[in-house]
């Protein structure tokens, strides 16, 4: 999943990922990444320039799920919104940015307020 979309975005973009459900989900009661490898190829292919942005109300929830995951949260840029995706990226202004996201309102929010900004729609595996 997240292989085939680093091929499509510029190598220096900045990447905005959502984290429930798109970079990690909840399986049989453990959280589990849903593409690592996948993953790790798009860090590289942008060079670290990836930002977590979730509307999960929960900061102690996402700490737990860092940990469950063996990552550590401090090491991760983790921005939380209150307000629909597209109305939160409408305020960054850089040359490529990527959205990645498994909720389609979402992905049609930054559609709306951001035609520039390159979304994509995945289904968490």
């Amino acid at each position: 999943m997240f292989e085939e979309i680093s091929k499509q975005i510029p190598r220096d973009a900045l990447v905005f990922c959502d984290l429930v459900g798109t970079f990690y989900k909840r399986s049989h009661g453990k959280t589990v990444f849903t593409d690592l490898n996948g993953f790790i190829t798009l860090w590289k292919h942008v060079r670290g320039k990836v930002i977590f942005l979730t509307a999960h109300p929960n900061t102690q929830d996402i700490h737990k799920s860092f940990e469950e995951l063996g990552l550590r949260y401090s090491d991760f840029t983790i921005k939380y919104t209150t307000v629909p995706k597209g109305e939160y990226l409408a305020k960054y202004n850089y040359p490529h940015i990527a959205f990645i996201d498994n909720t389609k309102q979402q992905i049609l929010s930054v559609q709306k307020h951001c035609p520039h900004i390159q979304s994509f729609h995945v289904s968490s595996r």
